[in-house]
């Protein structure tokens, strides 16, 4: 009887893990644009909650940016990490192109930019602009990019005030003629383009950043965080 006990035990344990596995697959599996939201707080007062705005049409992501949804001023950071897959397509003349997805963001000087996925992570140091609006007027908030390859905002959102709770990173993200004749080309799936965008949020009142200013002080905001 011991020895069927065992068995059964064996067995149930056996059945657990296969569909502990069979639910970590399920969980795994990345769907076309997938966005990934994470917050960070580390003071017990307040409330920190962010949220990863963006609008999706097609093969299309616009409006890339973090929204704050608690009821605490709190610095933000993002990461969006873009697929550098290349494929190929013919123009209107018939002539075989070589594309890729292009992105588009507002840089501190001039019109907006569009560059395409090779080039805009050649250009990983360029500053980025979001326009907030407080009760005094615009702020010119700058995305900082550091080492740890998150983008850090100079001004903290604040979600007691509608112009300054949400800051926009990338204005587009796009697969220009990657859909021809209705489909996908031979050997690119929709798993292959998923955008996973990680926005993460820490409370920005009583946070000690020492003489640390804008992005700098973002930065040191979360390390003090993290523990480091």
């Amino acid at each position: 009887m011991k020895d069927k006990n065992k068995m059964l035990n064996k067995s149930m344990k056996f059945g657990l893990a296969l569909l502990l596995i069979a639910i970590l697959a399920i969980g795994a599996t990345v769907a076309f644009f997938t966005d990934i939201e994470a917050a960070v707080n580390s003071i017990s007062t307040g409330k920190v909650e962010v949220e990863v705005e963006e609008k999706v049409d097609g093969l299309t992501k616009s409006g890339i940016g973090v929204k704050a949804t608690g009821t605490s001023k709190c610095y933000v950071r993002i990461r969006v990490d873009i697929p550098t897959l290349r494929y190929t397509y013919k123009d209107a003349d018939g002539n075989e192109q070589v594309g890729s997805a292009v992105v588009t963001y507002k840089p501190t000087e001039g019109p907006s930019v569009s560059k395409q996925i090779g080039a805009w992570n050649r250009n990983g140091s360029d500053i980025y602009v979001s326009d907030l609006y407080d009760k005094n007027g615009t702020i010119s908030a700058s995305w900082v990019r550091k080492e740890d390859g998150y983008w850090y905002l100079s001004t903290a959102l604040d979600p007691a005030q509608d112009g300054c709770k949400k800051a926009i990173f990338l204005e587009a993200v796009t697969y220009p003629n990657l859909i021809q004749n209705g489909k996908l080309p031979d050997g690119i799936t929709e798993d292959m383009l998923a955008i996973p965008i990680i926005a993460e949020a820490v409370q920005a009142d009583n946070m000690d950043v020492g003489s640390a200013t804008g992005a700098d002080a973002a930065y040191a905001a979360f390390e003090k965080a993290n523990g480091n």
